[in-house]
């Protein structure tokens, strides 16, 4: 390395300076700065914008959505099937017992669905 500079340790400029491969030299007018030195390196890309608080609750919101709609839809399946098999079972039933689901045969019943059990004999 070598350097050629003028003046002292406070008020001395350094005129060029160098290794055996490179050489770099300045004006008169520079202190210690080169004119030849090559430009700095460009600034490294900057990183991808992160989401926004915002964005990230957003996006969990109608994550939490869709498993809610998800979960609706199959208990709403649930319940169709709760549904036909009742009304099988209600079916059944009335064939089994001779009871038909339209009329009411005038046995003091209040309604198609009440069912009674056997009548017991009165001991009056």
């Amino acid at each position: 390395m070598w350097v050629k500079a003028a003046g002292g340790v406070k008020f001395g400029r350094v005129f060029g300076m160098g290794l055996l491969a490179r050489q770099y030299t300045s004006s008169a007018r520079a202190s210690s700065r080169c004119s030849s030195a090559p430009p700095p390196p460009p600034p490294p890309p900057s990183p991808p914008p992160h989401p926004s608080v915002d964005q990230i609750e957003l996006e969990q919101l109608e994550e939490k959505f869709h498993h809610m709609q998800d979960t609706l839809q199959k208990k709403d399946e649930q319940m169709e099937d709760m549904c036909k098999r009742m009304d099988e079972m209600i079916a059944v039933f009335m064939q089994v017992h001779g009871r038909s689901l339209d009329t009411n045969q005038g046995d003091n019943s209040s309604g198609p669905f009440i069912i009674h059990g056997p009548t017991r004999p009165s001991t009056t």
